[in-house]
């Protein structure tokens, strides 16, 4: 059986989910968590310049000069971007903090589907589960710890620093506090750039799978900010993509609403909508006004 994960939403954004048939990926450093992809970086970084210091000071002064190099954003990079899952169905704590306070909805989709990212691309893109666990991010930190130190045999210790902060841009997306484990987080993250609109190809898919394709990044004004964020488009696949509906606990759309929306947007095919096929509508049990 195909499992579901869900992506708590608000009103104004689940429109924009069904009507364009995409999920946007956004700069994962212009999200709210300053923490966001150097938690666990920071950790590896405090163990390589602990393996140096026995080694010599002047090493240790090398790494952080290449780390300076490295992590210097006003050079061109990539990005990386992200969209965000969870494994709880009608959660309060994910209506609170990623549904408006439970104004919004919450769009059940494909894990399947989903994890059909991981068969291509590689090592651009990934669909996995955050972890938080103090095991698995001992075996991270030892495993690039590991490979830096070997590494150093064959290049400058500047180099590797440099390195470092590229080659493991979509690992830092993948581990999180121990403290955010209740939120059980999936997430898809892709490695991109805004391309040039005067490029020949700027403006066409590129293949995710055989059923989801990523568009050019794209840029946007929020929170102050112009941030920039790459469309995953499920077109191809709605009707089996979009697997549930839930409406939060406090919003004031209707099931006849979500309905005429899916129906609007052919997510029926030619299938028209009950309570359970092809795709339910559920009002929230959160008891949560």
């Amino acid at each position: 059986m195909d499992e579901i994960l869900y992506h708590y939403c608000s009103v104004e954004s689940f429109l924009n989910i069904i009507r364009s048939s995409q999920f946007w990926l956004f700069d994962v450093l212009k999200s709210n968590d300053i923490k966001e992809c150097t938690w666990i970086k920071q950790k590896i970084n405090s163990e390589i310049e602990k393996t140096l210091t026995g080694l010599g000071k002047e090493l240790v002064s090398a790494w952080r000069f290449g780390c300076s190099l490295g992590d210097n954003k006003n050079l061109p990079t990539l990005n990386t971007y992200v969209t965000c899952f969870t494994a709880l169905e009608d959660s309060l704590s994910q209506w609170r903090g990623y549904a408006q306070d439970g104004t919004g909805l919450a769009i059940g989709v494909s894990k399947k589907y989903l994890q059909s990212a991981n068969e291509v691309r590689r090592p651009h893109v990934r669909f996995d589960e955050v972890r938080y666990t103090q095991t698995a991010q001992k075996k991270l930190i030892n495993k690039i710890v590991n490979q830096n130190i070997k590494k150093m045999e064959q290049k400058t210790i500047v180099d590797c620093a440099i390195e470092f902060h590229n080659d493991y841009k979509l690992d830092f997306a993948f581990y999180k506090n121990p403290n955010f484990k209740e939120e059980k987080e999936w997430r898809l993250a892709i490695l991109d750039e805004p391309k040039s609109q005067m490029s020949s190809n700027a403006n066409l898919f590129k293949p995710l799978s055989q059923s989801l394709t990523f568009e050019n990044c794209s840029f946007q004004c929020a929170n102050n900010q112009i941030t920039t964020y790459t469309p995953m488009n499920f077109n191809h696949i709605k009707q089996e993509f979009i697997k549930k509906i839930i409406i939060g606990p406090k919003c004031r759309v209707t099931i006849a609403d979500v309905v005429s929306l899916l129906s609007t947007f052919d997510y029926y095919k030619s299938v028209g909508f009950n309570e359970h096929k092809p795709i339910p509508i559920i009002y929230s049990n959160s008891s949560y006004r």
